[in-house]
């Protein structure tokens, strides 16, 4: 078995290559027919309670939003407040323990994909109350006279994202326009739409169209078995990040049950511990791709991971071949690309790093590729190789389309395919 840094050294050889061939400037999105253009104003310039008119005046109004399916010690995250509490209130005590007292949602553990829950917080003379869903806020808002009503109801109570930094809403006739977004490019096809909001708060889609192209395999990187990526609307530098500090955090279980696994099956001490290593790595890189996803506006999602037993030696062997060979081996070579091309100074240096990790983690499946090669039978040695071959053409297919990005250095869809069309050829020199 190759030392580590041999096996590392040569692909970041390999890597340094393939950058250069794509030359030094991230790609682009090409323009639709639904274009920021044709809006007005930037709704997301403002506060998210800024501008808003109830159908009745309050003291204070607090929006907040809760992980479902999240960690259940997880505390609120408030996103806006406006006014003051209970300040009308005839018995401001009795006010502020009814607040208290509220029913309202809380994270909690639970064996599904996790989301995320909106609640409005209001307080009016003696009356405390909680909106939680879009027919509660339509009943408190109506009738929708205010752009920034329109904006609340979508942004909040509703499955569209808004495309934040450019201009996303317009005026027709008594009713508004936005300008979003839907789907994600983790399992699914990315949409943009225009979105009337009519004065009785009723929400309709007026216009659709396919901007990316999904990704039904999401293998850039080591995917824990079991795990479904959050259902997510990458569809800005935000979201696009905080989708990959989901699948970084994902990464953390699926490194720590291969170090228990290679353990328990007897494999060289320096797997084991390299495993436990690259677990490190996933969290730190988790940790700085949420910090950057934060900064773009991005909100990470939890991974929700089950148990995970330790398997059979051909069964880790396959996985290893899926979400190794090919998984981590592409994903680090388009994190070596980033780290070339990012026009954010910030987003290089990260970049720089988590390359570095990935392409160890890369040469670590190659590693262990080979030591399972030596354990396994023809039959079993048969079913890697077919699951290496599946697993680069599934990726392959899912390259039509994906979010580009100058400023993050993420290549076109065209580049992606020619970046693994001249992989390819080398996964097979690395098998043999």
């Amino acid at each position: 078995m190759r030392d580590r840094s041999v096996r590392a050294g040569h692909l970041r050889t390999l890597f340094f290559g393939l950058v250069a061939t794509v030359g030094a400037c991230g790609g682009g999105v090409e323009e639709d027919s639904i274009r920021a253009s044709d809006f007005t104003t930037d709704v997301c310039k403002t506060d998210l309670l800024e501008g808003v008119t109830p159908s009745a005046p309050v003291d204070y109004l607090e929006l907040s939003s809760v992980v479902l399916g999240g960690h259940p010690q997880d505390p609120p995250k408030r996103l806006a407040r406006r006014g003051t509490k209970c300040l009308t209130a005839t018995d401001k005590a009795r006010c502020e323990t009814a607040m208290a007292s509220l029913d309202l949602p809380k994270s909690e553990r639970a064996d599904i994909v996790s989301f995320v829950k909106h609640y409005l917080v209001y307080t009016r003379g003696d009356e405390v109350g909680a909106i939680q869903t879009s027919d509660e806020l339509r009943g408190f808002l109506a009738p929708f006279e205010n752009v920034k009503d329109a904006a609340l109801l979508l942004r909040a109570f509703s499955a569209q994202s808004l495309h934040c930094y450019v201009p996303n809403t317009r005026s027709r006739g008594d009713s508004f326009e936005f300008y979003t977004s839907t789907g994600d490019t983790c399992g699914g096809d990315v949409l943009d739409n225009v979105v009337r909001v009519r004065p009785d708060g009723v929400m309709e889609v007026v216009a659709s169209e396919i901007a990316e192209k999904g990704d039904p395999t999401c293998r850039f990187g080591r995917r824990p078995e079991g795990y479904t990526p959050t259902p997510t609307r990458a569809a800005s530098i935000g979201e696009y990040l905080a989708v990959a500090a989901e699948l970084e955090a994902a990464s953390v279980p699926a490194f720590r049950r291969l170090a228990r696994e290679l353990r328990a099956h007897g494999a060289p001490a320096a797997l084991v511990s390299r495993a436990e290593l690259a677990a490190r790595d996933e969290v730190r890189h988790a940790r700085a791709t949420k910090r950057l996803a934060e900064r773009f506006g991005g909100t990470v999602t939890r991974p929700m991971v089950g148990k995970l037993p330790v398997r059979s030696l051909a069964e880790i062997a396959e996985e290893n071949a899926r979400e190794g060979c090919v998984g981590e081996t592409f994903g680090a070579l388009l994190a070596t690309v980033q780290a070339a091309r990012a026009t954010d100074p910030e987003v290089r240096r990260e970049m720089e790093i988590i390359a570095r990790d990935e392409t160890e983690h890369a040469a670590l499946a190659w590693d262990a590729a080979e030591w399972f090669e030596r354990l396994l039978d023809d039959d079993a040695r048969a079913r890697v190789r077919q699951a290496r071959t599946s697993a680069v053409a599934e990726l392959a297919a899912s390259l039509d389309g994906g979010f580009s990005s100058a400023v993050l250095g993420l290549p076109s869809p065209a580049e992606m395919r020619s970046l693994l069309a001249r992989l390819e050829p080398a996964l097979v020199t690395l098998a043999a």
